[in-house]
């Protein structure tokens, strides 16, 4: 299948977002890429409506396929080639694990395939408009098994000395998959859900869901709903669709949400379809979300102010018998003959006294007699 220059080129990417990949894509103006692809048939090929590669390899067998390279700019220019097996990141998207990314748990190595595709170039260099094509050994499995493996040859152009970080333009780059199947037969993915956590990150939160998938097939143009419910009032529903998983591959799905109120009991749902709706995977779980641990000391301003109040209400306490035992209790004579009791400081008894009053003092009076 010949990609031509331009919107050619930019139709075959396109196409291979058919295992749901969000890849970046070459420019359509190849003055800014600066390179073509065209992958060539293969007689192994499954299905001629791919554009990549899916490819039929009994046992023991191996095929060769071709990618041809482009050079459409005007200077020479570098190129490298990767190749490795397709995993799954935490926002469910499919990609090439190279050397920089460590493998995934029940990857090829774990299945038996070790790594089908064999590069005898790790780099080209092509002058001004040269052409080159790649060739990569693609082996069948070692014996008899179900299920394929996915993996694929990434292309990334190199810029000159100076040009960008580490020379790599990286929005110039172009993945063509490869599945290799040791028979005709098409799996499907088979997802099982771990138990869903949540988790305050800062200002928000985040649900993390693991999902193993545990068959050599992979999901395409999936979709997902996660939901948060507090009794029967929901909370919060996210959809997330164009997402794809890799065969064989084990990941935390991870979805940011709004966070959570503390002290409070939460039920979370998600549910996971395939890109046809006709396989649909769910878990649920509830869990309790505790407060923030008080810090040390925090929470003991109550006891500071208790112990304030209790000596406040001693002091006024001795106050007011201080106050007491400096007032006399005293018993004046009135015209009338009838006696009024009044309490009064010694000081103004005895001015009352010196101007003639008849004032005793009850305490002393009563002392006397």
């Amino acid at each position: 299948m010949k990609i031509k220059n331009g919107l050619g080129l930019l139709l075959a990417v396109w196409l291979s977002l058919s295992l749901g990949q969000r890849l970046q894509r070459v420019q359509a103006d190849q003055t800014a890429a600066g390179f073509e692809l065209a992958l060539v048939d293969n007689d192994h090929q499954r299905d001629h409506s791919h554009a990549w590669y899916d490819l039929a390899l009994a046992p023991g067998t191996s095929t060769t396929i071709a990618v041809k390279l482009h050079n459409t700019s005007n200077q020479q220019s570098s190129f490298n080639l990767k190749t490795g097996p397709a995993v799954t990141n935490s926002a469910m998207h499919m990609f090439l694990a190279t050397e920089t990314v460590p493998l995934q748990a029940q990857t090829a190595a774990g299945h038996n395939w070790g790594n089908p595709l064999q590069l005898s170039d790790s780099t080209v260099t092509l002058a001004p408009q040269e052409e080159k094509t790649i060739s990569l050994t693609v082996k069948g499995p070692r014996s008899a098994r179900s299920g394929s493996w996915l993996g694929g040859l990434q292309v990334q152009k190199v810029l000159a000395t100076g040009a960008g970080a580490a020379g790599v333009a990286n929005r110039f780059n172009y993945v063509s998959y490869v599945q290799v199947s040791p028979d005709q037969t098409v799996h499907q993915a088979d997802l099982h859900l771990g138990q869903i956590r949540y988790q305050k990150r800062g200002q928000q939160g985040q649900l993390t869901l693991p999902v193993r998938n545990q068959a050599g097939g992979y999901l395409s143009q999936g979709k997902a709903r996660l939901t948060i419910k507090q009794g029967q009032k929901t909370l919060a529903v996210v959809k997330q669709d164009q997402l794809a998983v890799a065969n064989y591959s084990a990941f935390d799905y991870q979805v940011p949400v709004k966070a959570l109120p503390p002290n409070h009991r939460y039920q979370l749902q998600a549910t996971i379809w395939d890109g046809q709706g006709h396989q649909r995977w769910q878990q649920s779980s509830t869990f309790w979300l505790p407060g923030a641990q008080k810090k040390q000391g925090q929470g003991q301003h109550w006891l500071l102010f208790a112990v304030l109040l209790l000596a406040l209400g001693l002091l006024c306490l001795l106050s007011a018998l201080l106050w007491r035992r400096y007032l006399v209790m005293t018993e004046t004579v009135l015209a009338n003959g009838r006696v009024a009791r009044e309490r009064m400081t010694r000081r103004r008894l005895r001015l009352l006294k010196s101007a003639g009053l008849t004032i005793y003092d009850v305490h002393a009076r009563h002392a006397k007699d």
